[in-house]
């Protein structure tokens, strides 16, 4: 039994896509193709079964990879990383881009604190006689997106669950405690998180206090904005002109589990109808590239 040329011609153009170039079939089948290509109008006198073993073992090597290559796609569809990582999800900062830290130090240095606490705009979080850090990443810095849910205005931490402390105060703890979370962070490669500053509407980024961070200005606050307040009755923050926004002009990637798409979704649309000039978290995500993935929620647990 032999082979016609057309379907000599229509499996060996098959095997010869195939990656596996060093099999003994790639080197008799090359030749084949050669042969016939070479000299279309040759009587063709190859054995079909030649053929078809050959053939089906690069099928069998192409099906092999594509179930592998499935295997993955729906991974990375599913999962982006640890707990943390495929629980809540990132934000990526860019290298060159700058935050606020206000302190009553005036002593122009970066704090011996393991993790810094800073901000898009100093009216987010300031105190009276307080001296405003400029502070520049070095590089880019991925961030654990620690919200638990967004809820009209109102953004609320997941720290507590974490701790399992779900009523508790957590304003005032102390760096101690703080060190004993890095190992976290650190097994997913995050450098630090954000979330809200006491479950309210501002927002904060906690970096980790390494080479990421560079100290490039230190001046007494210059008040220069109006406060906001979002209560029953909203008054909307004029940003000022003193201190930039700086995510305006450079461009934040955001990867969050879909958990999350409707509640940012209720929430872009609730800042614009409510607040013209936007809330800290609605700047961000002005000029942001948002994906979301699909994943189970695991509970995540921290030691105090």
């Amino acid at each position: 039994m032999y082979a016609s040329c057309s379907r000599i011609r229509e499996c060996t153009n098959y095997v010869y896509t195939c990656d596996d170039k060093e099999s003994q079939g790639w080197s008799i089948l090359l030749q084949i193709r050669h042969i016939l290509f070479a000299s279309p109008d040759l009587k063709c006198v190859v054995h079909t079964d030649i053929i078809i073993r050959y053939t089906m073992r690069a099928v069998q090597r192409k099906q092999s990879k594509r179930r592998k290559q499935s295997k993955q796609r729906k991974t990375r569809k599913h999962m982006s990383g640890g707990a943390l990582r495929s629980s809540y999800g990132t934000v990526v900062l860019p290298k060159g881009l700058r935050l606020y830290h206000a302190s009553t130090s005036s002593i122009c240095k970066l704090p011996e604190k393991p993790v810094l606490f800073m901000t898009l705009h100093p009216s987010e979080w300031y105190m009276e006689g307080a001296h405003i850090s400029v502070i520049e990443l070095q590089r880019d810095v991925s961030l654990l997106f620690m919200v638990k849910f967004i809820r009209n205005l109102k953004i609320v931490s997941s720290l507590n669950d974490f701790l399992g402390k779900p009523n508790s105060n957590l304003a005032k703890m102390n760096y101690d405690n703080i060190k004993k979370w890095l190992p976290y962070l650190e097994k997913e490669s995050l450098d630090g998180w954000i979330s809200s500053i006491e479950n309210k509407t501002a927002i904060e980024f906690a970096i980790i206090n390494d080479s990421a961070l560079k100290l490039v200005e230190c001046l007494p606050i210059q008040f220069n904005w109006t406060n906001s307040t979002y209560n029953e009755t909203i008054v909307p923050k004029n940003w000022g002109t003193v201190y930039p926004i700086h995510t305006r002009s450079l461009p934040i990637h955001i990867s969050l589990h879909s958990r999350f798409r409707d509640q940012i979704e209720r929430y872009v649309d609730t800042v614009r109808e409510e607040d013209p000039y936007g809330t800290g978290l609605s700047v961000l995500l002005d000029n942001a590239t948002i994906s979301y993935f699909d994943g189970p929620v695991k509970s995540i647990h921290w030691n105090m």
